[in-house]
């Protein structure tokens, strides 16, 4: 909005002024010759609170219980599609992801669809995984007071902490998002005791069956696994897939039991 050169001082001063005092003119001509608008400026000011922070307490709100959803949408770094519900609750279901997802938390491999330095004259075409794509997408339909989502089960743990959420009122936005990223540090932990559980397989005959206890243990089993075959440095280990896709293979047969 404003060039390099201009004062940030000024810039603090000017929209101090805005504020304290509504009586002041639409635009305003800095000494740099920048015309802001004023009335925009105010208005922008006031709705960043309910925007950028009250975001989440209305989630909790208007979901309850099934905000567990997407908590499970998040933590596997799924894509939510909104039909219906206007612009501000897609917003509002946006940003909730976000603030409880893992991206940049776990490391991921590079997009085979990279280029190195100096291939821009031989781009790489993969061709889409169309399945993958679709079973990558939630899709959540609002209709007056109602809605649904696509997905019908979650872990036990999303359902746990949307129950925490729920029970914390939701009326403090501060608190909620100390709640979400509790939930994400617990999630992030979980995965690192279960990495170093499953280097110790090659060596040790009993490490795949704690690997089994552990999963159970934290009833999210499903997102770890899935979040597992996305790390880069287990993504090239072949005896760390061969794990993973044993783990998951034993753990749907016991619950298909």
């Amino acid at each position: 909005m404003f060039p390099d050169e201009v004062d940030v001082t000024e810039i603090r001063q000017l929209i101090i002024n805005v504020v304290s005092e509504p009586g002041w003119k639409r635009h305003v001509v800095l000494p740099f010759a920048k015309v802001i608008d004023v009335e925009g400026l105010k208005a922008y000011l006031s709705q960043w609170y309910d925007m950028s922070v009250m975001f989440a307490c209305r989630c909790v709100e208007r979901l309850g219980q099934d905000v567990a959803f997407l908590i499970h949408v998040a933590l596997c770094g799924m894509r939510l599609r909104v039909t219906g519900g206007g612009e501000q609750l897609e917003r509002d279901l946006e940003k909730f992801i976000q603030c409880c997802g893992l991206t940049g938390l776990i490391s991921k491999p590079a997009s085979p669809t990279a280029q190195l330095p100096g291939d821009s004259e031989r781009p790489r075409q993969v061709p889409a995984d169309t399945e993958t794509e679709t079973s990558n997408v939630v899709s959540l339909h609002v209709e007056d007071n109602t809605y649904s989502f696509s997905i019908k089960d979650c872990s036990k743990f999303c359902h746990k902490w949307a129950d925490t959420l729920v029970k914390s009122g939701g009326g403090d936005p501060v608190h909620i998002r100390q709640l979400l990223e509790n939930l994400k540090l617990k999630t992030i932990q979980h995965m690192n005791l279960l990495k170093r559980l499953i280097r110790r397989v090659e060596t040790d005959h009993y490490a795949l069956y704690r690997c089994y206890i552990f999963l159970m243990g934290t009833n999210n089993s499903n997102i770890l696994l899935h979040n597992l075959k996305l790390e880069e440095q287990f993504v090239t280990l072949s005896e760390a897939k061969d794990v993973v896709c044993i783990l998951e293979d034993f753990m749907h047969e016991v619950k298909s039991q």
